[in-house]
Order: C-alpha cells, then sequence, then structure tokens
C-alpha cells in the first residue's frame, strides 16, 4: 500500500511539474527520496521561477510577465501596487482545518487504540496494591471518575484513577 501510495504522489508531481514546466525527474526526487530543497536550489534547479522577501517584491519581479494558465490561456500580470485583501475563515474552515491537522487528527486514534489495549490486559495488570484499593492505569489518558465512594477523588491526568481492588 505503501508503494501505490508513493506511487500516485509521484504521478502527481509529475503531472503538476510537466504542467509547469518544471524540472520532473528533480520534483519526482522529492517525492520517492523524501528530498528538501532550499530556495536557491529550487530556483537553480528550475522548480520554481522566483525568490521573494515580500509580497511587494514578488509583484514587482513578476510584473508584466505573461503566464500561462493550466486551461492553456496566456494572460499578462500587472501587480504591483495592488492592493492584497486578506480573506479570514469561516467558522467552518477554521474547524476543518483544525480537524485536518495530522496532530489531531490521529488523536483520537491514538486514544482509541489505548483503551482497547486496556480492555485486553490479564487481570491485575497494571495495578499496584494498596489494601483493599488499588490504582489502575489508563495508558496515560484521564478515562473516567473514580466510581463509588471514591468519585470525589476524580482523575489526576496522569492516566490513574481509583479503583476497588
Amino acid at each position: 500500500m505503501k508503494q501505490k501510495i508513493e506511487n500516485d504522489l509521484a504521478a502527481f508531481m509529475r503531472s503538476v511539474a510537466a504542467r509547469r514546466a518544471r524540472n520532473v525527474d528533480v520534483a519526482e526526487s522529492a517525492v520517492r527520496q523524501s528530498k528538501s530543497f532550499t530556495e536557491q536550489e529550487a530556483l537553480s534547479q528550475k522548480l520554481i521561477d522566483y525568490v521573494a522577501s515580500s509580497e511587494d517584491e514578488l509583484f514587482r519581479q513578476i510584473e508584466a510577465k505573461p503566464i500561462k494558465r493550466f486551461d492553456g490561456k496566456t494572460v499578462t500580470l500587472h501587480l504591483s501596487g495592488s492592493v492584497v485583501r486578506t480573506f479570514e475563515m469561516t467558522l467552518k474552515q477554521k474547524i476543518l482545518d483544525r480537524l485536518m491537522d495530522p496532530n489531531v487528527a490521529f488523536s483520537p486514534a491514538r486514544g482509541g487504540t489505548a483503551f482497547a489495549l486496556r480492555g485486553v490486559q490479564p487481570p491485575g495488570r497494571g495495578r499496584a496494591r494498596h489494601g483493599r484499593r488499588g490504582l489502575h492505569s489508563a495508558r496515560g489518558l484521564c478515562a473516567e471518575p473514580a466510581p463509588g465512594p471514591l468519585r470525589g477523588a476524580g482523575c489526576d491526568c496522569r492516566g490513574l484513577r481509583p479503583v476497588r481492588a
């Protein structure tokens, strides 16, 4: 499956690079060999056309340059002195942006795995005996408030909760 994904990404990169008249071999190596490039390396290897330190500098560099759009039309850009408008994300876009963050997207999976593993542990594993009461590990996650008369104790957020032995 990993090879299939890599091949699909490499084909997509080749397609985009060819349409944009970029260096197809170097663009594909970025996918297949996980290569990264500095801005000067990318410029010298024809992966990008310009390097600019600000929007105004970029606009000056591309002023009156013809570009070829994906639909085949050629357009000449006139951007010097243009006003840059910032568009804020809508609430829906903000929520989706947050959910699509890989650090957030895989958190429920990690938590679900921890609870699934906790459920198949052999009896007595993860418990420390303290008389008739013990501590049960939830593998680093707060699971639930303590049961019964210990309910007020709650969870200490290190994944430990009091349980009856």
